[in-house]
């Protein structure tokens, strides 16, 4: 995975897993920190066209606060509820290049949130 150069934590912006939160074959959730110590919550979703269309690889980045980012880091991921991110301005990196949001996913594409 490449390093994102868009992140406007810090000048020089470097993430490092501090946690894997879900992993699928086709969905990733990790929490993330750079060297300056903001954290960001990173999802990675494909959609794999079978049909011979494009496939699709979104990744977005959302800032998380200090507090979200150590909740997450020592929480079970079923017992937090991710539905800020829905609402909070996020980088978004796929086909179509990268540009701010205003929310991301708050669960993986691939689990059921009713469950």
């Amino acid at each position: 995975m490449r390093e994102p150069t868009f992140l406007d934590c810090c000048q020089t912006a470097s993430l490092r897993t501090v946690r894997v939160l879900y992993e699928s074959h086709h969905d990733l959730e990790a929490l993330k920190i750079c060297t300056c110590g903001t954290y960001w919550f990173y999802r990675f979703s494909e959609y794999v066209n079978w049909t011979g269309g494009h496939d699709d690889l979104t990744s977005w980045y959302t800032r998380l606060s200090p507090d979200e980012g150590t909740t997450l880091e020592h929480t079970d991921r079923k017992g937090v509820n991710l539905g800020y991110l829905r609402e909070r301005p996020s980088w978004m990196d796929d086909r179509d290049g990268v540009r701010m949001v205003n929310g991301a996913p708050d669960h993986p594409a691939s689990e059921d949130p009713s469950k």
